[in-house]
């Protein structure tokens, strides 16, 4: 089933989610956006895309143990194995 919502109001949904959350579950925003996987990680690596530019103190994070992204900041996040998040 195709997605109602067009690309950038998806993206600035899981933004939006991510500012406020600073935390999403895949699976939630998928059925919420109606979108597959693939779909969902193209709009990640342009929400990347964007923190790497204009949010450059910030970035979204996936964490395999939790099954989630995670909006970390530099300044107060470390990453432990490339799995985990770690408070300094």
């Amino acid at each position: 089933k195709k997605s109602p919502f067009k690309k950038n109001v998806s993206i600035l949904y899981i933004y939006d989610k991510l500012l406020n959350d600073r935390c999403l579950n895949k699976k939630e925003v998928q059925a919420e956006l109606l979108i597959n996987d693939l779909t969902f990680k193209r709009y990640i690596k342009d929400l990347r895309e964007y923190f790497s530019f204009m949010r450059k103190d910030e970035e979204i994070y996936y964490d395999r143990d939790s099954d989630l992204y995670w909006l970390t900041e530099y300044s107060t996040a470390s990453f432990t194995s490339g799995k985990t998040l770690t408070e300094l």
